[in-house]
């Protein structure tokens, strides 16, 4: 498996075709994800990025993601659906990469709007979006977080691991590291000192 990080790299510009149905659809890029990410197919999402927000045929198990619809809640990784563009009423769903505090997102889709999934201008690729009424909110691949705000895709996940895993990092009392904040001197600070301990024990 990869992190999201690498999931960027390595499909960002090409196009996805998973179930080799209706040429490169949005829906391609999260089933990609899944297996590239999670280690497992999700199957259908019965037609459409919208049916698979309704999930009314199971294609997001209750096992295995947990739906977000607190707009305020959503994290790198999650897998964000809207309600697509005017041009059709399919829906859209696109991966979560990074959420910035003006209310907007940058996020990784592919064909979006009226995109016959076949041309090039339907390729992956790194968008913005604002945070508003479009989003109807998303899912989350449940997995055992290191912190509740590093999901395993994170892009420093070994990293924020390792710093963990050595009593570098501990974290807020709620389970968060903060890892996407503004590190100040005094955190930075307690990092260090936290380094220096297990460096000289």
């Amino acid at each position: 498996m990869i992190n999201l990080e690498n999931f960027v790299k390595k499909y960002n510009g090409k196009p996805i075709d998973v179930d080799r149905l209706y040429g490169h659809q949005c829906v391609d890029l999260i089933k990609q994800y899944a297996i590239d990410c999670f280690g497992f197919s999700i199957g259908s999402f019965g037609g459409s990025a919208m049916t698979g927000w309704k999930n009314t045929i199971n294609t997001f198990q209750k096992t295995k993601f947990e739906k977000i619809t607190d707009l305020s809640k959503l994290l790198p990784g999650d897998i964000v659906f809207t309600t697509g563009s005017s041009e059709n009423n399919y829906g859209h769903v696109v991966i979560l990469l990074k959420v910035f505090g003006n209310g907007k997102i940058q996020v990784l889709e592919q064909n979006m709007g009226s995109g016959d999934g076949k041309g090039s201008d339907d390729f992956v690729k790194i968008s913005f979006y604002d945070l508003n009424s479009k989003i109807l909110g998303a899912y989350r691949y449940k997995e055992s977080r290191i912190f509740t705000d590093v999901p395993d895709s994170h892009p420093f996940f070994n990293s924020i691991k390792w710093a963990k895993d050595n009593g570098i990092a501990h974290g807020y009392s709620d389970g968060r590291l903060g890892a996407d904040e503004v590190l100040t001197v005094g955190r930075f600070l307690a990092f260090l000192e936290n380094y220096d301990k297990i460096k000289t024990s």
